[in-house]
C-alpha cells in the first residue's frame, strides 16, 4: 500500500468508500497535493482551495509529500484510482513530476498547477502563480537603491520553478552592477532547516557577507538564525518572497530588510474558479501570473501583521 500524508480525514468518510455515500454526495471531489505542508504558505493555500470548494458544495483531499517526488507521484496515481473531478498540484519538482501529469491526462483528470509551473505544461490545463520573476527583480531594485556595493550569499531552491525565476530577476537586475557581486550559493530547499546548516557554511567560509538572498521566508528565517548564532547579523540585509506572517514579523523587528508579498489566498480561490470553469466546459486560462509587492519598513503598516494578505 502506498503511504503518504493526508491531512483531511474526508478520504475516511463512508460517503466516499461506499456506492451509496456516493450516491448521497451530489459535489465533485478535488484532490490536492504540496510539495509541503510544513510552511505556513501552503497551508493557507490549501486552506483558500478548501474554503472554496466547500462553498460550492464540494469537497477536497489534501496530501503532503514532505519534498518527497516518489511520493507526490504515488499521491497521484491515489487520486486517479480514486476517481477524482480534478487534481490541484504544487510539484515537489518541476520536471519530475511529469509520469504522474502523463498518467492524470490518459486517465482524462485535469491538472491545475498552483504556485510552482511544471516543466511539461501542456499536460496541465492551467498554472496559477505569483509574479516570482518580478519578485526577485523587486528585491534587486531595493538592494542597489540601500546599499553602494555588496558580498551576496544565496540560498536557492533548485528543483522549484518559482525559486529558480526569483533568483533570476534578482540576477538580471544586478548583472549591470559589478559591485554587487554573489560570493557564495548553496541550496537550502526552502526549509528552515536546510536554510540553517547551509548559511553556516558559509559564513565559515565567507567573512564579508553583506547580503543573503533567501527564495522563501522559511529560508530566510534559517539564515537569521544561523546569522545571530555566529553573532554575524549586524549590518547585513537578508531578503525573502512569501509575505508570510513569520516573515512580516522579522521585517517589522528589523531582522529582515524586506519579502516579496504573495497571496495563496487568492490563489486558491482562482485556482478552484479554473477547475470548475473547466468541468463546465466553460473556457479556462492557461495562465494566471498574480502581482506581488515588496514589503519593508517603509510600507508594512499598510499590511495585516498576523495573517496573509
Amino acid at each position: 500500500m502506498k503511504h503518504f500524508l493526508l491531512i483531511v480525514v474526508v478520504l475516511l468518510m463512508p460517503a466516499f468508500l461506499s456506492g451509496k455515500g456516493q450516491q448521497e454526495f451530489k459535489g465533485r471531489t478535488y484532490a490536492a497535493t504540496f510539495m509541503t505542508l510544513n510552511n505556513s504558505f501552503f497551508v493557507a493555500l490549501n486552506d483558500s482551495i478548501k474554503e472554496q470548494c466547500e462553498k460550492n458544495g464540494d469537497r477536497l483531499l489534501s496530501y503532503n509529500p514532505d519534498l518527497d517526488q516518489v511520493r507526490q507521484i504515488d499521491q497521484i496515481q491515489d487520486m486517479i484510482s480514486l476517481g477524482v473531478d480534478a487534481i490541484f498540484l504544487n510539484p515537489v519538482d518541476w520536471k519530475g513530476i511529469r509520469p504522474a501529469l502523463e498518467e492524470a491526462t490518459k486517465a482524462g483528470i485535469p491538472v491545475i498547477v498552483i504556485d510552482a509551473a511544471v516543466y511539461d505544461s501542456d499536460l496541465v490545463i492551467s498554472t496559477i502563480s505569483s509574479d516570482n520573476y518580478g519578485a526577485g527583480k523587486l528585491i534587486g531594485l531595493d538592494l542597489i537603491a540601500r546599499r553602494e556595493s555588496a558580498k551576496i550569499a544565496i540560498l536557492d531552491h533548485p528543483t522549484n520553478k518559482p525559486s529558480i525565476d526569483r533568483l533570476n530577476g534578482f540576477l538580471d537586475v544586478l548583472g549591470g552592477h559589478p559591485e554587487f557581486k554573489v560570493v557564495a550559493t548553496s541550496s537550502a530547499f526552502g526549509s528552515i532547516d536546510g536554510a540553517v546548516p547551509k548559511m553556516e557554511n558559509i559564513l565559515q567560509t565567507h567573512n564579508d557577507i553583506s547580503v543573503v538572498f533567501c527564495t522563501n521566508d522559511p529560508t530566510a528565517v534559517g539564515a537569521i538564525s544561523a546569522l545571530e548564532a555566529a553573532n554575524r547579523k549586524k549590518n547585513v540585509l537578508v531578503y525573502a518572497i512569501d509575505g508570510s506572517p513569520a516573515g512580516m514579523a522579522m521585517v517589522r523587528n528589523g531582522k529582515m530588510m524586506g519579502t516579496v508579498a504573495q497571496s495563496p489566498l487568492k490563489m486558491g480561490k482562482l485556482a478552484v474558479e479554473q477547475a470548475e470553469r473547466y468541468l463546465d466546459h466553460q473556457t479556462v486560462e492557461k495562465e494566471i501570473i498574480i502581482p506581488v509587492t515588496l514589503i519593508n519598513s517603509g510600507n508594512i503598516r499598510q499590511f495585516a501583521f498576523n495573517s496573509w494578505n
